[in-house]
């Protein structure tokens, strides 16, 4: 008897040609999926196993925050703020995010639906954040963080600088610490020059993937296919 037309006999292996597109696409496809948010700039431990040290908020209340440049684009999925206790936040904390010319682009209030994300540093804290209400992305450029903090607020923040090092997402290059002498939210100002980090307010985001290097990417794999092809024929 002749084996069927459909069955295992008549299977055969892809042509090279069909394989390379089959991995083309592959590719594109997970370079294109979106990725795991995560906080844009995040503390490490110090040298000798040292952790940021905490520091508490001035006698008024202020809006402190930094300054930061992007040269990437981000989807923004949450605005949050530093806790350093495993019990939540004490004090009222609302954040925003500006252009560095100063138009605000997003505001969350934290409170109840908050949202948390861990530190590189677990021990001493964690990162809360609330999702932002309407989709955002941001391209490159210069913004602006900041967060209110009552007058002796118990909430405390941590710093990051000679001897603490931090971490930042790719594209993601801090610039300089805010403060501003405010009890509501309004954009920071300078402050005078302080290039410590103050880990305070924060971004939950993910890199949106380049589409020129998907289209490159894909144009390459599409010609080696095509030359494939063509030296079979």
């Amino acid at each position: 008897m002749r084996p069927s037309r459909f069955g295992l006999a008549s299977l055969r292996p892809a042509a090279p040609a069909t394989r390379v597109f089959i991995a083309a696409l592959f590719v594109c496809l997970l370079l294109s999926a979106p990725v795991a948010a995560s906080p844009i700039l995040d503390m490490q431990i110090g040298s000798g196993g040292s952790c940021p040290p905490s520091i508490g908020n001035y006698g008024d209340a202020r809006v402190l925050g930094w300054k930061f440049s992007l040269s990437v684009s981000l989807d923004i999925r949450g605005l949050g703020i530093w806790d350093g206790s495993d019990e939540g936040l004490t004090g009222s904390h609302s954040i925003g995010l500006w252009t560095s010319g100063g138009t605000l682009l997003s505001w969350a209030s934290m409170g109840a639906g908050s949202y948390e994300v861990a530190s590189q540093v677990p021990a001493i804290g964690r990162w809360l954040f609330m999702l932002v209400t309407t989709p955002l992305s941001i391209g490159p450029g210069d913004y602006v963080l900041g967060a209110t903090y009552a007058s002796n607020d118990p909430d405390s923040l941590r710093v990051s600088g000679s001897g603490y090092p931090y971490v930042t997402l790719p594209g993601v290059t801090f610039l300089e610490s805010r403060t501003l002498s405010s009890s509501t939210l309004k954009i920071p100002g300078d402050f005078h020059s302080y290039t410590d980090v103050l880990l305070g307010p924060n971004l939950d985001a993910n890199v949106v993937p380049e589409p020129g290097t998907l289209l490159l990417l894909g144009a390459g794999l599409a010609g080696l296919a095509g030359r494939m092809r063509r030296r079979r024929g």
